[in-house]
This record gives C-alpha cells, sequence and structure tokens, in this order.
C-alpha cells in the first residue's frame, strides 16, 4: 500500500511539472471520448431511429456535433433518447474546447510573454523535507535523499532561477517560488506537514525564518550556517540542529596534520578525539571514518593484512581512495601507499584506539605549516594546529584578516617569503577553485617532499587537483551534504556517505520488522548491492563473502549504486 501510495504521488507530480504529459494525456483522453461517442450512437441509432448506421458515418455525426458545423441525413430525431445523445456531445465539445484553449493556448501565449514558476504545490504531501535556498551541496542533498525515496520540496526566491529548477527537477522534485520571509510561502510549502526544513541561507535570513516556523510547525529545523559566531544564536531561535560547514572542512584538513604529532600530545588533548568525531559518522554502535596515509606514515608499505584491523579493533576497510580513484573491498595483501585514504566501518568504541595504535607517525622535528586562505576556514586549522604545537604561517590577500603574509597564495614569492621550501604541510582552502589549482601547482613545483592538502568548491576541480600535485583533495559540496543526510531519516534508511566519481553509497537500513529471516546473499542476489556490515543489538559483524542472516531489530549497512541502494531498501 505504502508503495502504491508513493506511485500515485510520483506519478501525478511527474504530470503536474510535465506540459508533454499533460498534452499527450489531454489527446488520449479526447481520443478515448470521441471512440465511446461513435461506438454508443453506432449501437443505439438503429435501436431508436430504425434506420442501420456505419461506425464512419456514426464518426461524422459526433464530429458535426462537436463541433458545431450542422447536420445531414441524421437530423430531426425520431425520439428523445437521441436527441438527449446529440445534446451531450455538444456539451462535451464546448468542455473539449476550453480543455484545448488550456492545454494548447494558454501556454503558448505565457511562453511569449513570461513564464512564472509555480507558488504553491499541486498537492501537500507528509513527511517530506522541504529546503529553503539552493547550492551544489544542496544539489547532492537532494540527489541523495532521492536514493531513499524520499519527498523533496525546494524553495526558491529568485524567480529566473525557480522557473529554471521548476524545469529541471520535474517531475522528482517540486519546486516552488516565494519570499524565503513568508508565512504563505511556508504553508505553500507545506512545512507543517513536512519531516524536515533544511535552511541554506545567509545566517541572519535563516534566524528569522526559523523564528517565524517555530510558530506554527514543531517540524525539525537544520540551518547551514558559514559564521560559527552565529551558531548560539540559531540555535535560540529554535533550530533544533546547526551545522557548521567550516568547522566540518576546518576538522577533516587538521586531521591530516594530527597524524604527526607526538601521541603524548593527542593522549592529553581532547582536540583529537574532536577532529575524529567531526571527520567521521556514528550510528549507534558503528562508526565510518576516514584516516588518511600521510607522508612518512608507518603505514605505508605494509599491507592491510599487517594492520589486523578487524580482529584488533573492529574495523574493516571496505574502500580505498587513491588520488581520488576508489579501490572497492581491497584484499589483505593490498599495499599501503602515500596519500591513500582508508574508508573504514567499525566499533567506534575502538575508533580513538585505532588510530594512536596503527596511523599516528610523529615527527622528529618541528613541523611547520602553511595555510593559504585565512577566512573562517583558514582560522579554525590555525587554532586547532598551534594548540597541538605546529608551527603555522597564514596567507591572504584580505588585510583584515591579519595573515603573516599579506597577499595571494598562487604567486610564487608569496609562498617563498611563506617558507614553502622548509614546510612540512600546505593547507590551500581558498573559495575559489582557480586559486587552489594555481597555488598547488606553484607549491609542488617549489618543494616536492610538500604535503598538500586542497578545498575543491566545484566537483569538477578535484581530479584537477589532483593532477596538480594535491595530496590529498576535499569536495565540499559532498562533505557537507554527506552531513546533512546522516541527520535525515526517511522510511528507516540514511544516506552515510556519497562517492560520486564512482556514483557509489553508503545507506544504513535499521528498524526491520519482517517476521523472515533474510540472509546477506540474498540482498546481494536481488539487488545488486553488498551488506559490508550487521549491527546485532551492539554487536558489529562484518559478513564478507560469507552468508549472514539478518533479523528483526538488526540495523544493515549497505554499499552499491543509487539504483542497488533503492533496490535494497525496497527489498527490506
Amino acid at each position: 500500500m505504502n508503495f502504491l501510495k508513493k506511485f500515485i504521488i510520483r506519478t501525478k507530480t511527474r504530470i503536474i511539472h510535465s506540459y508533454h504529459l499533460q498534452l499527450l494525456l489531454y489527446l488520449l483522453a479526447f481520443f478515448l471520448v470521441i471512440l465511446s461517442y461513435v461506438l454508443i450512437f453506432w449501437f443505439y441509432y438503429p435501436i431508436y431511429e430504425g434506420k442501420e448506421v456505419s461506425l464512419m458515418k456514426s464518426l461524422l455525426f459526433v464530429m458535426e456535433t462537436i463541433t458545431t458545423v450542422g447536420y445531414g441525413e441524421f437530423v430531426p430525431f425520431k425520439t428523445d433518447q437521441m436527441a438527449f445523445v446529440a445534446i451531450i456531445i455538444m456539451s462535451s465539445g464546448i468542455v473539449a474546447f476550453f480543455g484545448i484553449i488550456n492545454i494548447l493556448i494558454t501556454p503558448m501565449i505565457q511562453s511569449r510573454i513570461r513564464p512564472t514558476p509555480p507558488q504553491k504545490l499541486s498537492f501537500i504531501p507528509r513527511e517530506h523535507v522541504v529546503i529553503f535556498g539552493y547550492s551544489r551541496v544542496i544539489q547532492e542533498v537532494i540527489d541523495n535523499l532521492k536514493v531513499i525515496g524520499t519527498t523533496v520540496v525546494l524553495i526558491e526566491a529568485d524567480q529566473d532561477r525557480a522557473l529554471q529548477l521548476a524545469t529541471k527537477m520535474a517531475p522528482d522534485i517540486q519546486v516552488i517560488w516565494g519570499d524565503y520571509h513568508e508565512e504563505k510561502t511556508w504553508k505553500a510549502a507545506g512545512v507543517t506537514q513536512a519531516g524536515y526544513i533544511i535552511l541554506f541561507l545567509e545566517e541572519r535570513i535563516s534566524a528569522r525564518v526559523t523564528l517565524g516556523i517555530k510558530k506554527i510547525s514543531s517540524t525539525e529545523i537544520i540551518a547551514v550556517i558559514t559564521d560559527n559566531s552565529l551558531e548560539k544564536y540559531l540555535k535560540i531561535c529554535g533550530a533544533d540542529q546547526v551545522i557548521s560547514t567550516k568547522d566540518i572542512l576546518g576538522a577533516i584538513t587538521a586531521l591530516h596534520a594530527l597524524l604527526n604529532v607526538d601521541p603524548a600530545i593527542l593522549e592529553n588533548s581532547e582536540l583529537m578525539k574532536d577532529v575524529l568525531t567531526k571527520t567521521s559518522t556514528v550510528l549507534g554502535s558503528c562508526q565510518i571514518v576516514r584516516i588518511p596515509i600521510i607522508r612518512k606514515s608507518c603505514a605505508i608499505g605494509r599491507t592491510l593484512g599487517d594492520l589486523h584491523l578487524p580482529e584488533k579493533f573492529q574495523f574493516t576497510p571496505f574502500a580505498i581512495m587513491d588520488k581520488g580513484q576508489i579501490i572497492l573491498f581491497p584484499p589483505d595483501s593490498f599495499v599501503l601507499k602515500e596519500s591513500s585514504v582508508l574508508i573504514l566501518l567499525g566499533n567506534n568504541a575502538n575508533l580513538f584506539k585505532m588510530v594512536m595504535n596503527q596511523f599516528i607517525t610523529p615527527h622528529k622535528k618541528q613541523l611547520t605549516a602553511i595555510i593559504a586562505g585565512y577566512g573562517d576556514m583558514g582560522m579554525m586549522i590555525n587554532r586547532d594546529l598551534t594548540k597541538l604545537g605546529i608551527v603555522t604561517r597564514t596567507i591572504d590577500s584580505n588585510i583584515s584578516s591579519n595573515p603573516t603574509i599579506l597577499g595571494s597564495a598562487e604567486k610564487e614569492e608569496v609562498l617563498i617569503e611563506a617558507g614553502v621550501n622548509d614546510a612540512h604541510f600546505l593547507l590551500v582552502v581558498t573559495n575559489d577553485d582557480d586559486i587552489n589549482l594555481f597555488t598547488t601547482l606553484m607549491a609542488r613545483e617549489l618543494n616536492p617532499d610538500l604535503t598538500i592538502f586542497c578545498r575543491a568548491n566545484d566537483p569538477e576541480s578535484v581530479s584537477w587537483m589532483y593532477q596538480a600535485g594535491a595530496d590529498y583533495v576535499i569536495n565540499v559540496p559532498t562533505i557537507i551534504a554527506q552531513a546533512l543526510g546522516r541527520l535525515i531519516l526517511y522510511d528507516s534508511s540514511q544516506v552515510l556517505m556519497n562517492m560520486r566519481g564512482e556514483n557509489l553509497l553508503v545507506v544504513r537500513y535499521y528498524d526491520i520488522k519482517s517476521t523472515e529471516i533474510t540472509c546477506t546473499k540474498a540482498i546481494k542476489t536481488v539487488t545488486g548491492s553488498s551488506v559490508i556490515a550487521i549491527d546485532h543489538s551492539g554487536d558489529l559483524i562484518f559478513p564478507g563473502n560469507t552468508d549472514h542472516e539478518i533479523v528483526p531489530g538488526d540495523a544493515v549497512y549497505s554499499f552499491g549504486t543509487p539504483d542497488q541502494i533503492s533496490r535494497f531498501i525496497g527489498f527490506l
């Protein structure tokens, strides 16, 4: 029944947002009406009028009636019954005429004047996600939510952009145009019936919207911010969750430097645990984490089997990223090398211990780091690295940021002045991909041994940055979208990770209620997705190549393409 309801809603949405489908359905309905009238006239005319009539002449009569051009041999009728049939057909002709105006003529006139995007929903869904504002991050969030079958409503304040998005996203996503501050826009999007509301707006606008919505709805609000100083104010306004993009990105960047710090310092600092928490996904007793293999790491040259991660720490590697390329389910014989990133899933209680024992490689010399881009994100990175005794030098062209070196990091003389020739790390985190690319290219030429971490705001820039010499590249939209996706639960499923390069996702499905016992191999056969872990009452099970039972109450972590994940959710 739930599947049928979703099918009806999506079909209705597809028709409402597609002019071509509307036209096709109208023409089909018109044809069926004509056919019905022809058959009715052909069958009843001989009965009531006492004359035989062919199908062709029946069609002629119907067309004469609908078009009101006049009759020939069939009129006047002898009986009231046939006169009544003629009246019905005439009435249908009038309705059909106005239908032609609405379906064919009105859109043509509107297209020549100025089309307008919809300002209200064709129907109000329930437990949907309402998103305020659009960006690359939101596009990735939408892509993730579509996989688990979430209904999404997008609000856009710019008329032209709303029209473009409505045309582009139909029929899967309903887009409406309206002022973010107005209550009529909120109600038009169905915020009172929504499951989640995501605000991807300027912080002050988000605060005002949050205050207004909380007066009419108890729906959970998730606000995305770039200015960390405003986080507490969003929570005061009523935001249930506040995600700081700069905080997450800064933590991921700092993690690469932390793996070179003296373990004694890290054991006495909460920073390492804080960074690991922000850069990983914790759900129940399970955690997904990325561990970079940095230069001179003790893990370089060792095989996965040598680390004994499943046996010692209850963590299993299900993928390795190497310069943007993904290796799925690497064998125990896989040899680790510099710049690789291990993606592991395991028991969160053992994460800190695993990192400290297997991946920390203390550096004997004083560590130095150059931070190119001293905005909010650069300041956070500088704060965290300074706490750990790492000497930092900052570069920015904005004098108000008070950087160590004033200038553009993509210039050779500026990098040399910052000490790039002797530095251990370069963290390129400006919000301009072109500057980040050329800074990476220049720094790699000046210091081949430098560990370079680069920020990419556009997913298409990732491969170029690796080619320019970056050791690690963070795709900003993907990381933030994953952080948002982990907060949204829909039909007992959540998207935990999206590896866009290979179009692969990791999804958690829990609350299994079926009384029938399912096996992992059956899931693989039917859906194509792979079960990488089962959380059974807090005990983590890694099926690997063996067949394992899944029983009610288990949480299942699966890995696959969007189509495979959709089948996986439908199967359970």
